[in-house]
């Protein structure tokens, strides 16, 4: 996995794939300077520079922060004399208002980019300077004087805004400094009429179309309103909107902790956009509603009114207004739905948290034990004692709290002492939790307890209780069901791990079309249509479409092509390759062996994910790879002739753009070939 993929290739301005163009805008080239002192590639050097007299400046949509951006320099007019650069969202910072600035990493990891910004300055002059250096240990820099024709320039291709275009020749108004083996400069331009030209795409044999990207938004699947991607583990993420709360609003990203897509929220005190992972909503400073709905009270539907979170004035707001008050809720300090109480004394609107609870001066009417009506009465909060204030049998059995799991848990009662069943004592068979419930599975009746306990491992002994089973697992507190696992003769719990490795598909989590997820065995696209055909993928558009892989040789080959589109399939390693548009390859090899697969290739300009599958696109994964070559990525893998296999280039959280893909027999070469993929 990487934090940061840097390339240059030889190649196209803009290949096949990418992003839509908001707009194309037209820089006044000042300064373009290329230097190769007496031949020493390690030393090569570019400088640009190029200003533009407006108070225009970069908007949110053309922020490099969110998906990166692609450089490109062009000598010669539009001769294949350049080169293309990818900067990786990682390496840049800024805000919309001031402009971004690009800087590359000081080590020698084959990066020659030192720096990139694009800004206005305080005379309101947009400003777009870059500067390329070689060194000892980074890639060389390949264009080069002398400069054959009289023009050249620069662009700057924000991944889903603008492209920023500066343009430099002598016959455009612009002043040939020097011309030599050495160094090509040349200063001034008048008004260009577009960007630079771009040598032609390579020819191909076969291309097809797909639509573009899907947007984002289909990643967070309970909230149509976050259509910004802001990035995934490793980079700043949310943080990317600090100050922006417009966009934040807007906003999700992928978490750390393996909890899946969370949404960002707007910290009005310190003014930074955070993610709304595990530990912020208990806090109580957020709702994921990538995950979950918006807040609501269920407990109580006269309430309304959603005051806000902890972190806000919340149920304070309504101090004026005792009805408004009595109709409200909010998010409490330990992250649970807590309905506001008015206090006439102070003439106050307060939340029912924790401290009011426990003094006994209101009554959190929201939280309700799903799974059992007969548990009426909310006694408490994670660390509070809860159950244990009550002090007869009777209330013992009407009450419930939420536990340290943040599920409601229902209070039981010993002979003695009123005790809450969580996760140990209904481990220690002392109780059964009965507010759980396993909503989208209505098979699931018994609740086997967890987190950390054997849980559905109780019934490995009997496949049908097992398959009536369901727990609370992992880190992210997931209600998950339970699968009897005939390999191994145990009950299992279907979490990530199982899941991902298509063993059994959780049914206690409904199917959410375009999640990329199998969530209910034989799920594949949701709706009218119900499932996809056997030999059919859903995309993550929720469309079924035919998984019609491009035909390869039985003997290899090397084939050159790119991904645009939707997603259909993901590998089981790679972060996120769900969320990448894919290339798939039908191949029956002629000899059976061990072959050798990558996508390692000076024309693999994304950081690619690949894998084989034993017949077509639902057939088993055979082999994966993520990182080996630079971007690229290598199998060995042993192969039956005669046998159909589907290969897939895929992409790492997201990524896409153009592969050369070598398929090589046991002990030999791949022979050429070229086809663009899909």
């Amino acid at each position: 996995m990487r934090v940061r993929t840097m390339l240059g290739v030889l190649g196209v301005l803009l290949a096949s794939g990418s992003a839509a163009i908001a707009a194309d805008r037209l820089i006044l080239g000042s300064k373009f300077d290329v230097k190769d002192p007496v031949g020493l590639e390690s030393k090569r050097k570019i400088v640009g520079l190029a200003k533009e007299s407006s108070t225009d400046v970069p908007s949110p949509l053309s922020n490099p922060m969110t998906s990166g951006a692609k450089l490109t320099v062009i000598a010669n007019g539009t001769t294949s004399t350049s080169q293309l650069y990818l900067l990786d969202a990682s390496g840049w910072s800024g805000n919309a208002t001031s402009g971004y600035r690009y800087k590359g990493p000081t080590g020698g990891d084959g990066d020659p980019v030192k720096s990139v910004t694009f800004k206005r300055s305080s005379s309101g002059v947009m400003v777009l300077k870059i500067t390329i250096k070689g060194s000892s240990g980074v890639q060389p820099v390949d264009v080069v004087p002398p400069n054959t024709g009289d023009s050249g320039g620069f662009i700057l291709d924000v991944v889903g805004g603008d492209r920023y275009c500066a343009a430099f020749g002598a016959s455009a108004g612009g002043t040939e400094k020097r011309d030599t083996a050495a160094e090509w400069q040349i200063k001034g331009s008048a008004a260009q009429p577009g960007c630079p030209g771009a040598p032609p795409p390579p020819t191909s044999t076969t291309t097809t179309t797909l639509p573009g990207p899907p947007p984002p938004s289909l990643l967070c699947p309970l909230d149509q309103s976050r259509t910004i991607f802001a990035g995934g583990p490793g980079t700043s993420a949310c943080h990317d909107f600090d100050g922006d709360e417009p966009s934040c609003s807007h906003a999700f990203h992928m978490s750390g902790d393996d909890c899946g897509p969370a949404s960002c929220f707007f910290d009005f005190q310190s003014g930074d956009c955070l993610g709304c992972g595990p530990n912020n909503e208990e806090r109580g400073l957020c709702v994921n509603t990538c995950q979950h709905p918006g807040p609501a009270c269920p407990g109580d539907p006269s309430r309304t009114i959603f005051a806000g979170y902890a972190q806000s004035s919340a149920c304070g707001q309504l101090s004026f207004s005792q009805s408004l008050c009595e109709k409200a809720f909010q998010v409490s300090g330990v992250g649970i739905v807590t309905s506001c109480f008015y206090d006439p004394d102070n003439q106050v609107c307060e939340g029912c948290g924790p401290n009011n609870l426990d003094a006994g001066v209101c009554q959190n009417t929201c939280p309700v034990c799903a799974g059992d009506p007969s548990h009426t009465t909310f006694v408490g909060y994670p660390g509070s004692s809860g159950c244990r204030n009550i002090t007869t049998q009777s209330s013992c059995e009407s009450a419930f709290v939420i536990g340290d799991t943040m599920a409601a848990t229902a209070c039981f009662w010993d002979g003695f002492n009123c005790k809450g069943c969580g996760p140990s004592n209904q481990s220690d068979q002392e109780c059964i939790n009965s507010c759980p419930v396993c909503e989208e599975d209505s098979t699931r009746q018994i609740f086997l307890g967890g987190p950390g306990t054997s849980a559905c491992d109780q019934f490995s002994g009997s496949p049908s209780l097992c398959e009536q089973s369901f727990l609370m697992s992992g880190e992210c507190n997931e209600l998950t069901s339970c699968f009897y696992n005939y390999d191994d003769g145990r009950c299992e719990g279907c979490g990530p791990f199982n899941q991902q490795a298509g063993l059994c598909g959780n049914t206690c989590k409904g199917p959410i079309c375009g999640d990329n997820t199998v969530n209910q065995p034989g799920e594949q696209c949701d709706g009218p249509n119900g499932t996809c055909g056997p030999n059919d993928v859903c995309r993550s558009d929720c469309q079924c479409v035919p998984c019609n892989g491009t035909p390869i040789p039985g003997n290899g080959g090397t084939f050159f092509g790119s991904t645009s589109g939707a997603g259909s399939l993901s590998g089981t390693c790679g972060f996120n390759s769900s969320a990448s548009p894919e290339a798939i390859f039908s191949w029956t090899p002629s000899v059976s062996g061990i072959w050798t697969i990558n996508t390692c290739g000076a024309s693999t300009d994304f950081d690619t994910v690949l894998y084989i599958k034993q017949g077509g696109c639902n057939g088993p994964q055979q082999n994966c790879s993520d990182d080996f070559c630079g971007a690229g990525s290598t199998i060995m893998t042993n192969v039956t002739a005669g046998s159909p296999y589907t290969i897939v280039v895929d992409g790492y959280n997201g990524d896409f753009g153009n592969f050369e893909l070598h398929v090589i027999p046991p002990g030999g070469s791949p022979s050429a070939a070229f086809v663009d993929g899909q």
